[in-house]
């Protein structure tokens, strides 16, 4: 179920000087409209249908996966991978 803005009802949402994060177990969701930075954090061992259910809440707010060619996941520290997404709004 979802809040009406397309986060899941028990996932884990705030917003902090204009950057909202959506967090689920071993999935992070990062929204920054005036970086602009958007990202997902996948923690090893996650659960697969979390990382599903950001990508549709990433979807919903109108952002997509970067393709391999233009900005490859990171491996961070801590064995985590970063996903790097691109507001696919309409122009104005």
């Amino acid at each position: 179920m979802t809040d009406g803005r397309g986060v899941a009802s028990d996932a884990v949402s705030g917003t902090t000087g204009g950057v909202e994060v959506i967090r689920l177990p071993g999935v992070v969701l990062h929204m920054d409209e005036e970086s602009p930075d958007f990202h997902i954090t996948a923690a090893p061992g996650h659960a697969p249908e979390h990382l599903s259910r950001v990508l549709d809440i990433a979807d919903a707010r109108e952002l997509a996966l970067l393709d391999l060619d233009e900005c490859e996941p990171t491996l961070l520290e801590d064995s985590s991978v970063r996903l790097y997404l691109k507001s696919i709004k309409p122009a104005a």
